[in-house]
């Protein structure tokens, strides 16, 4: 049996995992893949990883339990998801560690479904917003407390991931980035299920449904309805401009009032963070899910749910981003399209600028003094 358990990270796909892959019976069917409702067996799995980690029995077997967990399903492949599986939100700092219980937890889950064929998946999410959402779970602690004398710092996903990967050696281990769930949502249905790239699954816009105003939603819908994406970078592409367009603030937008927290200490967070991630990916032996615009070199974050665009440059006010697309999508933003001689197709106006097509950038420079505003140049790289 493959044993998948989204081990999650507290504060990131919470259960819209599970929801959305709810919506996927019929490719889990197909490929039979179990999706049990969570109390079948959130709280039998920790009463017994619990017993274990004393010392004691376990009430049921691996075996015992995957038969309760089942019944009389055919299935090949099992995927849980629990956000607390490692410990609940107060113990995330116990001992001033970063989730120093995952050792005895997953040495327990080991032994007890030993002789199967075990798949762990984490989502990671960045410390700057990470610590302050899991201490908003810690049900009234102090901050200190919560923190148990561990510095911000502490959050390394790299540290983590490789206690998983020295307890677990044989299991598959998959990664990606709470920043960026929002645009690979589809790819991680697909992993989970484990069908091809080209297989169709529903759900793939939950999440960044979830993130945009009705209006925006709506239509983004619509766009795609209209016109499908050609490729997982253009389909992603158009998810970024609705995203920066149609966001719902109260979705996207995070206040982080901790006590002694500064701007500057979020930014060191971030830049640790990119760094954390781009040694995970390194690491050859963990597959990380990444979107489509990332370079494979670099893998950076904004703070939020915005992604930071790779290959960027900044001219002034100028913004060049990776985004390019057709008359439709013009059409569904409501700007108009204008030539004006400096680029092969036509530039878009509408508050900001996007321009498409464009092979020099020499006239960047005058254009946002002409136009009295900041402008954003699409190019494809």
């Amino acid at each position: 049996m493959q044993i998948v358990y989204h081990i999650s990270a507290h504060c990131t796909d919470q259960d819209a995992l599970h929801a959305s892959l709810v919506k996927n019976k019929a490719a889990l069917v197909q490929n039979q893949v179990a999706l049990p409702h969570p109390r079948k067996y959130r709280n039998v799995i920790r009463e017994n990883l619990q017993a274990m980690a004393k010392g004691a029995r376990p009430d049921m077997s691996g075996e015992e339990l995957l038969a309760d967990i089942l019944g009389d399903s055919d299935a090949e492949r099992v995927i849980l998801t629990n956000a607390n599986f490692i410990c609940v939100p107060n113990r995330i700092f116990e001992g001033g560690d970063f989730y120093a219980l995952v050792v005895e937890k997953l040495q327990a889950f080991g032994t007890l479904f030993q002789g199967h064929d075990i798949e762990l998946s984490l989502c990671m999410r960045d410390p700057g917003t990470f610590i302050p959402a899991a201490y908003g779970k810690s049900h009234g602690r102090s901050f200190q407390r919560f923190m148990a004398g561990a510095a911000p710092t502490v959050v390394q996903w790299s540290g983590l991931i490789h206690r998983m990967r020295t307890v677990l050696p044989n299991a598959q281990i998959t990664a990606w980035c709470n920043e960026d769930t929002p645009f690979i949502w589809p790819k991680i249905l697909r992993h989970l299920i484990k069908i091809d790239a080209e297989e169709p699954v529903k759900a793939g816009y939950d999440l960044i449904g979830s993130l945009l105003t009705e209006i925006g939603t709506q239509k983004m819908q619509n766009y795609f309805k209209a016109n499908p994406p050609n490729s997982e970078k253009e389909r992603q592409r158009v998810l970024a401009a609705f995203l920066e367009h149609y966001a719902n603030p109260a979705a996207v937008e995070e206040e982080i009032t901790l006590p002694g927290w500064t701007d500057d200490l979020l930014n060191r967070l971030s830049d640790l963070y990119d760094e954390d991630v781009n040694a995970i990916i390194s690491r050859g032996d963990v597959e990380v899910i990444e979107p489509a615009l990332c370079g494979p070199a670099t893998h950076s974050h904004a703070q939020g749910f915005f992604i930071h665009f790779q290959n960027s440059f900044f001219f002034g006010n100028i913004i060049l981003v990776p985004l390019a697309q057709g008359d439709e999508f013009a059409h569904d933003f409501r700007v108009i399209p204008t030539a004006l001689g400096l680029c092969h197709h036509f530039f878009l106006l509408f508050c900001q600028i996007f321009f498409f097509g464009i092979q020099t950038l020499n006239t960047f420079y005058e254009l946002p003094q002409f136009i009295g505003r900041d402008a954003i140049a699409a190019v494809d790289f």
